[in-house]
């Protein structure tokens, strides 16, 4: 395994004093060092080390013209000039070391820890099919001395891993295993970021705002996001090498999740399944149709979602996300691109019922999502017409520009009734005798008789709340109305009639709207 000085100087002895001059370009690797000689053809690639006394040869009087894909590494005391700064070739001095073959020693030993390391890691990915991305997650964390950490394409934890300091002072990793998702607190300021960063495919310092940096890198092991590995300075501090490192044990571990994924086989839960299968409108087995029954005192509402603005939580995360933080209460797909899903609650609406719809709504605002939900029901062979319903209520308060997070259709049931009343025959068609003259005046005249007429149907022909809702005196109400009978021609005392200009009236706001 080739290193860059970076690693070099921070993994020797700290007793040494070590100075850096020349290049200092992170990206230049080497191979294990040699011991200099006058004479000697110089590799690529090679650390040379020599004592101070080569030095003046080789940068001073320039009696030898070494190549810049090398790199020196000088033991003694030496001071030099600032001009020496500019060398294009990277070099170390340590002035206190007994001497130069006992830091070629440390080097090499150096060498032999990475090239251990780098053995290790390449024999667990050969090892066998059946990958232990564990282990290897191990590996990683006590060459970097801080925690990792292994999500999925949905923010789902697979693999946690921890770093501590045993009684002999040897440092040892332990990792956890097992789905969890993050926390809400965690899941919202990933939001913020994470459309923009699960694009990123070179290692990159997370700009998700928490109290340790974290080096992250995306997996793309087929071309297509499907997780992110992260290292956090929890622990200590990153060092410039640990950039180095990571990136050489993320090549190895996107290697590793490849083969974890082509072996492995998430399940997805029953229920899942067969909501995919009733939404498909395939037919259930008992099986399916028993895991999809409610429990006693229990019914469902169907919901379906839509993002409020850019900002908003990515659909794949989102419907995660609401399955991990409501088990047992939510079930949540991503059905042709959108999220839909059924909310158990009680029969009873009870106190239970609405906290529940609360703790939905709150999760929804935090993501900056809406959602239309149906009536409840009991009967999973007709969820897709309360999927239908759920569709119903969310467009109709899109298209009106409320600002609410949930929206029902019960408190939209009647205009959709009504709505398909007009499917056939026009609007107007269907007004009664004077109605339609009565809107026309409004229009021409910029009145308001239609609206007095309607406030005055909903208060069942109570006058004086008419002139309460309308700010008018009530004389002048019935002034209006009585307008409204002997000019237009529109009986109010009889009730089918009442009855009638209802309906026309609901379906004309519908209409508007």
């Amino acid at each position: 395994m080739k290193l860059n000085l970076d690693i070099i100087a921070e993994n020797l002895s700290k007793s040494y004093h070590i100075t850096r001059l020349g290049s200092n370009d992170f990206r230049c690797f080497y191979k294990r060092p040699f011991l200099y000689e006058k004479d000697c053809v110089f590799e690529k690639e090679r650390i040379y080390i020599a004592p101070i006394e080569s030095f003046k040869h080789l940068f001073v009087t320039k009696e030898i013209i070494c190549p810049k894909d090398i790199a020196f590494v000088f033991i003694g005391d030496y001071q030099f000039d600032e001009i020496f700064t500019s060398v294009d070739i990277q070099i170390l001095f340590i002035d206190n070391a007994p001497n130069f073959i006992s830091v070629f020693h440390d080097i090499q030993k150096i060498f032999d820890k990475y090239d251990a390391w780098d053995c290790s890691l390449r024999d667990e990915l050969e090892n066998s099919n059946d990958i232990d991305l564990e282990k290897m997650l191990n590996m990683g964390t006590e060459m970097l001395e801080n925690p990792m950490c292994v999500t999925n394409q949905n923010l789902q934890v697979l693999f946690d891993s921890y770093y501590y300091l045993k009684e002999d002072e040897q440092g040892q990793a332990t990792t956890t295993e097992g789905k969890r998702h993050l926390s809400i607190d965690y899941s919202i300021k990933v939001k913020e970021v994470c459309k923009k960063e699960q694009k990123i495919k070179a290692p990159y310092i997370s700009s998700i705002r928490m109290e340790y940096r974290a080096y992250c890198f995306n997996l793309y092991p087929l071309g297509y996001f499907a997780g992110c590995i992260a290292v956090s300075e929890s622990n200590r501090a990153f060092r410039d090498s640990d950039f180095v490192i990571a990136d050489h044990f993320f090549v190895y571990f996107q290697k590793a999740f490849l083969k974890h994924l082509r072996y492995y086989h998430p399940k997805k839960s029953t229920f899942e399944l067969a909501l995919r299968k009733a939404l498909n409108k395939e037919p259930l087995n008992k099986e399916a149709q028993r895991e999809l029954s409610p429990m006693p005192g229990e019914c469902w509402v169907c919901f379906k979602l839509e993002e409020v603005n850019q900002e908003y939580m990515p659909k794949q995360y989102m419907a995660s996300l609401l399955n991990a933080l409501m088990p047992n209460i939510v079930t949540s797909i991503l059905y042709h691109d959108t999220i839909k899903g059924i909310i158990r609650i009680s029969e009873s609406q009870d106190n239970k019922a609405a906290e529940v719809i609360d703790m939905f709504k709150s999760l929804l605002k935090q993501m900056n999502y809406v959602a239309g939900i149906s009536s409840p029901f009991t009967d999973i062979l007709q969820i897709n017409d309360y999927v239908d319903q759920a569709d119903y209520a969310l467009h109709r308060v899109t298209e009106s520009n409320c600002k609410d997070t949930i929206y029902s259709f019960q408190d939209h049931i009647l205009e959709y009734m009504l709505s398909q009343c007009i499917k056939d025959i026009s609007l107007p068609n269907l007004y009664p005798h004077g109605l339609q003259a009565l809107i026309e005046y409004d229009k021409k005249k910029q009145s308001d008789y239609v609206k007095t007429l309607d406030i005055y149907l909903q208060n069942e022909m109570n006058a004086t709340k008419t002139a309460e809702a309308l700010y008018l005196h009530r004389s002048s109400v019935l002034k209006r109305l009585k307008k409204i009978e002997n000019q237009f021609g529109i009986d109010l005392s009889d009730s089918n009639t009442r009855l009638h200009l209802l309906i026309c009236l609901k379906l004309l706001k519908i209409s508007n709207n």
